[in-house]
Order: structure tokens, then sequence, then C-alpha cells
């Protein structure tokens, strides 16, 4: 085992209950420091560990969500407070497994851990769940991609099979999936991207990413002839104006809404790919209602007679290819992602501050949070490759102290 001497306590966010803000903590002498010595994993699986002093942490919905209790429902067995939040980091390797071949002491990686734990200054991550950060990408850049890429490309590719020419309708295409999916799907599958926005101000970022066209989801202006919708045409109601598309990406989890875009899946070979949920908390039942009817969409599409339904969940294991590829996209341009807020002094504050800009919705881009402070050797400009030339709502924010 390789490796660098580890201090006794580190800084980290952590949480005791489930709740609001209030319930947040923050100690800078918190124990126990992960280790390989001390984590509840199967030795198997920590021989191909690494240890990560974590640099930058972003924030997602699932890391509020966790917090709150959405999911205390479905869970077996109790939770093992205290929990760490935030799944998504970039940062540098400071100790390996004994059979752990794909990273070394000081590389800089980035990458994703289901079981969260990111708001700390330490955290083992197998290393088939991280990769090497691009030297074109800043710490910063690199945090935000993990959660967010994996979903697109997961539902896109592995699920829905998107391919060049492609017809795809991302519901919910303004937040950070949403846009994600956009720029996947058209810039990287080459598909045709239709783009339903919930809010004018959604629709103006979407349009600066190109799909085919933009739809308001809550609009009521109709265009008598929907294949008459020109290439980067704005129209104000998707029920009336969406063409026959394959695959729906839906980020909202309305049921509402669901019902009406099920009519866009133009053959019996389409997919309607529901990532999101409506914001409420989700019981053992309905979790149980959503598996049978996906059973039973995947029956009726296998034999032929409709369109298959599919439940999204994330897949974080073995994914070391996948980031590198997504982060090949962010350094050509082809992908970026937009940063609302990056804070660089990880506190009480400066978390309760995150969290509530990221909880409120409005934000319009990934949250950051600075863990640690880099060394001179490793220190660069957030600023990275192609930076320059991107719309005015894909630029960094200012750093935020508090």
């Amino acid at each position: 085992m390789s490796s660098q001497s580890l201090p006794p306590t580190m800084r980290a966010i952590y949480y005791q209950k489930y709740g609001g803000l209030d319930v947040l903590q923050y100690s800078d002498q918190f124990t126990p420091v992960p280790s390989f010595e001390s984590s509840k994993k199967s030795s198997k699986e920590l021989e191909r560990s690494v240890l990560v002093k974590i640099v930058y942490s972003s924030i997602n919905p699932f890391d509020y969500k966790i917090r709150s209790g959405f999911f205390q429902n479905i869970l077996l067995g109790k939770p093992s407070f205290p929990l760490i939040p935030s799944s998504d980091m970039s940062g540098i390797v400071v100790q390996t497994g004994s059979s752990a071949s794909r990273f070394k002491v000081g590389d800089e990686v980035f990458g994703i851990n289901g079981e969260g734990g990111c708001l700390a200054e330490y955290n083992i991550f197998h290393e088939e769940s991280i990769a090497l950060k691009p030297k074109e990408l800043s710490h910063a850049e690199a945090s935000t991609i993990p959660m967010v890429g994996l979903t697109a490309h997961q539902s896109l590719v592995n699920i829905g099979k998107v391919k060049k020419g492609s017809r795809v309708l991302i519901l919910g295409a303004s937040g950070n999936v949403g846009s994600y999916c956009v720029q996947y799907a058209r810039n990287v599958l080459e598909a045709e991207v239709y783009a339903g926005c919930t809010t004018d101000a959604g629709m103006e970022i979407v349009k600066d990413l190109k799909p085919f066209s933009t739809f308001s989801i809550y609009g009521d202006a109709k265009v008598e002839d929907k294949n008459e919708i020109k290439e980067g045409e704005t129209v104000k109601d998707f029920e009336y104006n969406t063409p026959d598309v394959d695959v729906i990406i839906d980020l909202i989890g309305d049921k509402d809404l669901k019902k009406r875009a099920w009519k866009f899946l133009r053959s019996r070979q389409s997919k309607y790919i529901q990532v999101g949920l409506a914001n409420e908390p989700i019981s053992l039942l309905k979790m149980i209602s959503i598996g049978t009817y996906n059973s039973w969409r995947r029956v009726i599409s296998t034999l032929g007679l409709g369109p298959e339904y599919v439940f999204f969940t994330i897949n974080t294991k073995n994914q070391s290819d996948t980031l590198e590829q997504l982060a090949e996209y962010h350094t050509t341009g082809k992908i970026q992602t937009r940063i609302a807020e990056a804070f660089n002094e990880m506190s009480l504050e400066s978390i309760k501050s995150a969290f509530s800009m990221a909880e409120s919705r409005n934000s319009r881009g990934k949250i950051l949070m600075q863990v640690c402070k880099l060394l001179p050797q490793y220190d660069r400009s957030v600023d990275f490759i192609n930076r320059s030339k991107l719309p005015a709502h894909y630029r960094f924010a200012p750093i935020k102290t508090l």
C-alpha cells in the first residue's frame, strides 16, 4: 500500500438526523478520518480502492433529498448517522490499496461515491468509480461532471440507445441534468433534440445550447402544423408542437405531464425514461407501484405492443471509462456545465447558503464547495480550455467567500 501520512481528524459537513438546513453541522475535528484499516468495506473492495483528499465537491438534488428524508421510507434498516453529504468530487490521491493499479499517490482525479461523504477532506473510492482529471480542466469544473454526466450517458446511451438522427424530447431541459442531456444528445450523439422548459428564463438558457427546438411545457400557443417547425425556433406549447420522438427523458416527474407527453413516442420501440420524481417523499408502496409498471411496460415493449417505460436509477460502479470519456467531451468543448456559485471556504454558514441555493431550484447552475486548498504544485486558474468562447450563461460565477 502506497500512502501519505494522515491527520487524526478532518474538516467535514455532516448531520445526525433527517431534516432541513438546521440539521447540518460543521466540524474541523471530525473523526474518524476514512482509512483502509477502519473502513467497513470488504477487504477485497478496499484492495482496489484509493483514498482521496477532496479539493472540490458539487451539490446535487440527490444530496439534499437524502438529508431531508425523501428516501427514508424505502431504506432497509436504520441509517448509520452521522452522514456526510455529496457524491461528486475532484481531488488528489493520497493512499492506494494493495491491488489498485489505475492510480498512484499524487494523481489528480474526479469521480463519484454513491454513499456520499464528499463534503469532507478525505473519502475512499473504488478505483473504478473515479478517473484521471485532465490537465485542461480545473478541479472546480471536474467536480461538476460525475452525477449529471453519468445520468445523461446512462439514460441516453445505455437505456435510450440514442444515435445519430434519433429524435429526443427532454422535459426539464434547463436544469443541470437537462442541459447536460441537451448537449450530450446534440453534440456527441448528433440527435435531433427538442427541449421542454417550465419557464421563459429556462427557455432563454437552453436556446444557447442550440437544440432543434425549444418548447414551453406549460404554454398555450399552437402551431397549426408541427412538422413545419423550423430549426432553432422557440414555440410556446410542446403539447401541440412537439413532433413524434424516439426517446423522452423526463426530469420533472409530474404524473399529468407524463400522460401528455406519452403520445409523442412515435413507435412501439420508443422509450419514456423517467429520471426525475415529483418533489415529495417516496413511500415503499410507490416504489413497488413504479417497479410493477416498469416491468409491465417492458413486457409490452418486448412483445412489440407499445413503447417502454423505464424508471432511471444511476449506476455509480465501474464507471471509470465513462468518466474519462465525459472529461474528453468537456476538454474538447462538446459539453460544458454551468456553475452558479463556487464557495471557496467550507463552513457551516457557507454550506447552508450552498444548500439553500441548490434547494431553491433557481440557481441555474451547479453549486460548488471548495473543501481543501490546493498545494502550489496543483494550483491552477478556474478557467479552462474554450471557456472564453462560451455564452455568458456558461461562464463561472465569481468565487464567493462567506
